[in-house]
């Protein structure tokens, strides 16, 4: 479509066709919005012109703008930009969001992003942000956009549009507030003066904590309810950003928005603390408190064992039903010469301690349930030595890997193979699930997993690759 321009008295009319896939007999009505907000009125109506065309009068050529054709079901729309036509189309809804970035003379940019809220795991109120497909973004001019998405659903309390120019603050508005208006009305947003939040972590001895991983969390936009602690104790939040401490455990985050914010900081040894603050300019000094530790010694033939890979695993149910998967998670350890370790567990240590030599020889032991603070002492863990395994396939140049326990914990174990013979050496009985490769190419296999239940003799599968 080509817009076309014509003068005569002073008016300025811009004239072009329907957006394609828009009857002309079920339009209702067609309006010009202007982008810049001084411009009155607000919205001009405009002509329909059979069989397809518009018209509309704007106030001059260099006027930026849509086109708002609107229609019983659906909106249709023209964006109109300083270089002519940039886009058209045809959507459920649609919106001009006008930007005011407090009288800068800077260019605004807009994306629309939503709430991850992970399946498996409900209770989840610690969420990531991921870019929207649902909803489109046009600029309209610098400071200006027209958006329009797919039908409306429950789903739109999680998305938002996220506003951004130099200079000023960042500012996420959401879907919900863009929809509650009209389309032929635009949504105006000003935008804050930007804001800083300067910290400092700490040690529990109170010594910077150079290198430890900060994280900002804001509310989610449409929580629009009174801050009060035990609203924020509860609040579901969104990561805003995140960063290291410098050398002097020091951190910044920049173009905030006056609301208050979550500062979660950790650093695996030496501890971890969130706190909520809202920025008055002054340092925040986060201190992170010491995490409780598993305590042992690994043996094996009554030996010391050096250089065993000491990893915690949560429980099932636990991690299903928590609220923050960062409850969950540290660093794995080592045991030093002496057999020794001391593993750093986290916030909710509900779960399992899984030990594993280089070799394949391991040992799990349940954790029992204790205070946050309190180390847990386990002693001496004597390792198992690995389950061995041979599988003779039906087919030979193929590769083996085995998943499992299913249901206990995920290790993926390499078999040696040597044409049609494949020797597995297995940490832990149970049921494991086989994955083959034949020429690079995954493989069906009968059965499709095994079963491990003792030690001892070597135990001999027959697999059918098919």
């Amino acid at each position: 479509m080509v817009l076309v321009f014509s003068t005569f008295l002073h008016v300025v009319a811009v004239s072009g066709e329907l957006p394609q896939s828009i009857d002309a007999i079920a339009v209702t009505r067609i309006l010009w919005l202007p982008s810049d907000a001084a411009v009155e009125p607000q919205h001009t109506e405009c002509q329909l012109v059979p069989p397809r065309g518009w018209v509309c009068h704007v106030e001059s050529l260099d006027a930026v703008g849509v086109v708002l054709v609107e229609t019983a079901t659906d909106v249709g729309f023209v964006v109109k930009g300083s270089a002519g036509l940039s886009a058209s189309g045809v959507a459920p809804w649609g919106r001009m969001i006008r930007a005011d970035p407090r009288g800068r003379d800077v260019d605004v940019a807009a994306m629309a992003f939503g709430i991850n809220r992970p399946r498996g795991r409900p209770n989840t109120r610690s969420f990531d942000i991921a870019p929207n497909g649902d909803v489109r973004i046009w600029p309209v001019g610098r400071r200006a956009f027209w958006v329009a998405g797919k039908p409306r659903s429950p789903g739109d309390k999680d998305v938002f549009v996220r506003i951004t120019a130099d200079g000023a603050a960042r500012h996420d508005e959401p879907l919900e507030q863009v929809l509650a208006g009209s389309a032929d009305t635009p949504f105006d947003v000003f935008l804050q003066q930007p804001l800083s939040l300067h910290g400092r972590v700490e040690t529990p001895s109170g010594i910077p904590a150079p290198g430890a991983v900060v994280d900002l969390f804001a509310r989610r936009p449409s929580d629009q309810s009174q801050p009060t602690p035990e609203v924020l104790r509860t609040a579901d939040v969104m990561r805003v950003a995140e960063m290291r401490t410098d050398s002097d455990g020091g951190f910044v985050f920049d173009e905030l928005e006056t609301q208050p914010y979550k500062v979660a900081a950790v650093d695996f040894e030496q501890g971890r603390h969130e706190l909520w603050t809202t920025i008055d300019g002054t340092l925040l000094v986060v201190r992170l408190r010491a995490p409780a530790k598993a305590i042992g010694r690994v043996l094996r033939a009554n030996v010391p064992v050096p250089g065993v890979e000491v990893r915690f695993i949560p429980d099932e149910a636990a991690w299903r039903d928590s609220r923050d998967p960062a409850d969950h998670l540290t660093l794995n350890a080592t045991t030093d010469d002496g057999g020794r370790f001391a593993l750093a567990l986290p916030p909710d240590g509900t779960g399992q301690i899984q030990l594993r030599a280089p070799d394949g020889a391991s040992a799990r032991v349940a954790l029992p349930r204790t205070t946050k603070s309190s180390d847990v002492v386990l002693g001496d863990v004597v390792l198992e030595e690995p389950i061995d395994v041979e599988i003779q396939t039906d087919k030979s140049g193929c590769t083996i890997w085995a998943v499992g326990p299913v249901g206990i914990g995920l290790s993926i174990v390499r078999a040696r193979s040597d044409g049609i013979v494949h020797a597995l050496q297995l940490p832990l009985s149970g049921r494991w699930l086989l994955q083959v490769e034949c020429g690079n190419a995954p493989r069906s296999v009968v059965p499709p997993m095994i079963d491990v239940s003792a030690r001892g003799e070597v135990s001999t599968r027959s697999l059918h690759v098919e």
